[in-house]
């Protein structure tokens, strides 16, 4: 143990000759390197011969010292500093001052980066003691990460959130049944691990597992396939954004920062509503008639009153004479209804609280800088993902191409000539327009947001630059919100069909409109005055039934359609106004009508009853494996790292872990999937297969 632990060095062994390294550098390296050797011998282990004879060669202390040592090193065994630390934040700034303090004043002389070094022996030694652990019927491992445990808990709970394991489907003829189930352990960054755990990564990478088909197993691990290479893709991006301060903050605020424009927006809007163009009595200094309303017209409830200051403007007879005059004349934004005039130049308007338009108009810039901030987040970290996603689409069609092509090069040269003169041009070249074509139309549909983001933007900067009244448009932004998406999801769920019954509403509504116009012409001109050519009256229809009913267009002032017949014979011509009127009434109020709102309630029904079949499967199945509840009841510990999708997370990180790994260092089994990954193959899922009941039927 003392030969393979790292020791104070000298300043004249600091580093090794010819090398930029120290001895205990090099035994970082070695250890590393034996402990790959031995986690690739355990690696596809079938029988337990094997792994129990290495797990008997090696000591368990031996191994759960060199882990202490590293977390020694690394500031996760100070007991004075984990009682010290409050918080999180205050703890990370600490351990890295006491990673600098520990190892100068133990006099290591590591080489710079060596945090990794020792993170990487670290996390490698408690790979291979989660491996013995699976064949160790005894218990004999699990008792010693038990006691590591208790001892050091900092320690312990830092491994097992950077510790995690699979399942995967190794393919082999060396096997009876043609492929086993192994659980591969493996090791994920602090940096990963801290971008997972943001609410905006979790509530975006969530979303998708109530998206995947439910029926069919191998149709959901299709879906999940492609949701786990676009979102290790994204996680491997975001990683490298992390390395930047800047980049690694947005991240991990991301959700504020996306809320932020709206937040400013609703305050602008709220400041309008309350402040902006309030009549204000020169003579008072305060709200013209204390904020009383004051009509002409008699309307039950409000009494014109004389206004006091009559004298003090230059019609003290006419319009300064009464408080409704003054009303009518006090509408100051009437100048700005016909001519373009910005508002914030205006003094009338803001008189109220001249203070505020200034400050309306920090935050319009504030919303602004919000907004091309926004703008600028998806510009260098979404928008590289969605070309690239684009590329790689394009790339599995030309290759899917090709090997149709290499299948048919056994057909006749003389009919491929042929046909390739018939076709005009060689084969390549129309792939070449097709490839052209369609990643156009691709990156279009794909870069919309980019276009919402350019209008926001445009949004915000013509409401600095001309009128706050912008910003109230600004706040269609609430629709990229959760509850507003769902709002929107449920239109386009209902969508279909609502078109359909619009449009059956609309054709019913131009017919009554027409057969006003032929025979209800005389009554609608003489008692309404609506309307005078079949456009007009077919207009007024559309119009008054979107509102209401045709009573508005064949009746009276009050809405009264029709005034029944006495006698049915004596008064033929009342009786067929009013049946039209209550044809129009039934077929638009009490049918179309209703089967509109009932299609948008069915709409929010469908999606509730979905999400909750998808949360119902979650909690009844693995969402990986599609194995019932119940199976995992003779497997203890197995559900409870897999209730509610949990066990998804873990193949979205070994995904982000292949990704940032280097190809010439995988692994046998890591470079099958990482070719499954890229041809689409979901046969390293476990589908319906579990690693305990494969051993289990072993046995």
């Amino acid at each position: 143990l003392q030969s393979v632990a790292y020791s104070a060095l000298p300043i004249d062994q600091a580093t090794v000759p010819g090398l930029d390294a120290s001895t205990n550098d090099l035994k970082c390296f070695l250890k590393g390197s034996l402990l790959s050797c031995c986690l690739s011998v355990l690696e596809g282990s079938v029988e337990p011969v094997l792994p129990r004879r290495m797990l008997g060669f090696f000591e368990l202390r031996n191994i759960e010292a060199q882990i202490i040592q590293c977390g020694a090193l690394l500031g996760f065994c100070s007991q004075a500093m984990e009682h010290q630390c409050r918080s999180r934040a205050q703890f990370k700034g600490r351990q890295k001052l006491y990673d600098v303090l520990t190892t100068r004043a133990l006099g290591k002389r590591f080489a710079p980066g060596w945090q990794d070094a020792i993170l990487g022996e670290m996390l490698s030694y408690y790979i291979l003691l989660l491996n013995f652990r699976e064949w160790d019927p005894a218990g004999r491992v699990s008792d010693s990460i038990g006691n590591m445990a208790r001892s050091n808990p900092r320690l312990s709970a830092f491994l097992e959130r950077h510790v995690l394991d699979v399942e995967i489907v190794r393919q082999s003829q060396d096997f009876g049944a043609g492929s086993i189930v192994e659980r591969v352990f493996f090791p994920v960054e602090p940096a990963v691990v801290d971008l997972t755990h943001t609410r905006d990564f979790r509530t975006k990478t969530s979303e998708f597992m109530c998206d995947v088909p439910r029926a069919n197993p191998h149709e959901k691990a299709r879906a999940f396939l492609r949701k786990l290479v676009m979102i290790g893709r994204s996680v491997q991006w975001m990683t490298i954004n992390l390395r930047s301060p800047i980049r690694a903050f947005v991240i991990r605020r991301r959700d504020v920062l996306d809320v932020v424009p709206l937040w400013i927006a609703m305050v602008i809007t709220l400041c309008i509503l309350l402040f902006y163009g309030v009549p204000v009595d020169p003579n008072t200094g305060q709200v013209l008639a204390h904020g009383k309303f004051y009509s002409e017209d008699e309307i039950p409830g409000y009494v014109d009153a004389v206004y006091p200051f009559a004298n003090e403007t230059s019609d003290p007879t006419g319009i300064g004479m009464m408080y409704s005059t003054i009303h009518a004349q006090s509408d100051l934004s009437l100048k700005f209804r016909l001519k373009m005039v910005t508002r914030w130049e205006s003094v009338d308007e803001w008189r109220l609280w001249p203070a505020g338009k200034y400050l309306l108009w920090v935050l319009a810039g504030l919303h602004v800088l919000m907004t091309l901030v926004n703008a600028c987040i998806y510009l260098t970290q979404d928008l590289p993902l969605v070309i690239f996603e684009t590329y790689d689409r394009q790339r599995q069609r030309q290759q899917q191409s090709l090997t149709t092509v290499s299948e048919n090069e056994d057909e006749d040269g003389f009919e491929r000539e042929k046909r390739e003169n018939q076709n005009g041009k060689e084969a390549p070249d129309k792939m070449h327009t097709v490839f052209t074509v369609t990643v156009i139309k691709e990156l279009l549909r794909d870069t919309r947001y980019a276009c919402y983001l350019a209008f926001m933007l445009i949004l915000s900067v013509l409401g600095f630059v001309s009128s706050p009244f912008f910003f109230v448009f600004s706040l269609i932004d609430y629709f990229r919100l959760p509850d507003g998406m769902l709002v929107l999801q449920a239109v386009i769920t209902g969508g279909p069909n609502l078109a359909r019954s619009f449009i059956l509403g609309m054709l019913v509504i131009v017919c009554f409109g027409f057969y006003s116009y032929s025979y209800f012409s005389l009554t609608i001109n003489e008692q309404q005055m609506v309307c005078h050519t079949p456009l007009q009256c077919v207009s007024k229809h559309i119009l008054d039934a979107v509102t209401g009913d045709l009573s508005t267009v064949l009746g009276d002032d009050f809405g009264d359609f029709a005034f029944p017949a006495m006698v049915l014979w004596e008064d033929s011509w009342e009786a067929w106004r009013t049946s039209f009127v209550f044809a129009s009434l039934i077929f638009w109020v009490f049918l179309l009508q209703s089967i509109i709102q009932g299609q948008i309630i069915d709409a929010f029904a469908e999606m509730r009853s979905r999400r909750t079949a998808a949360l119902k499967d979650l909690e009844d199945k693995c969402f990986v494996s599609s194995i019932d509840r119940f199976v995992f009841n003779a497997y203890p510990g197995e559900w409870e790292k897999r209730r509610g999708g949990q066990y998804a997370w873990h193949y979205i990180l070994y995904t982000t872990y292949l990704f940032g790994k280097s190809r010439e260092e995988y692994t046998g089994l890591e470079n099958a999937v990482s070719e499954a990954y890229s041809t689409g193959n979901i046969s390293f899922l476990p589908i319906e297969r579990l690693v305990s009941k494969q051993r289990e039927d072993t046995s």
